[in-house]
């Protein structure tokens, strides 16, 4: 199944309880098989190291 994601709090780095949480999902719906496209609105700074580390958990990463 393919399975959008769409959120204004990206998933790394986990610092918080709500950003652990999607971290948590992302990782579960991937080891279920899912293909997960997430969609990041981007309302602030995040530093390229951890936009390059999400692209090895979401099968596809847009930025908005």
């Amino acid at each position: 199944m393919e399975i959008l994601y769409i959120s204004p709090v990206p998933f790394l780095p986990v610092l918080h309880g709500n950003v652990s949480t999607i971290n948590q999902y992302i990782k579960r719906l991937n080891l279920l098989g899912h293909k997960v496209h997430f969609v990041l609105i981007c309302g602030f700074f995040i530093e390229l190291e951890y936009i390059n580390e999400m692209y090895n958990y979401a099968d596809s990463l847009d930025l908005i």
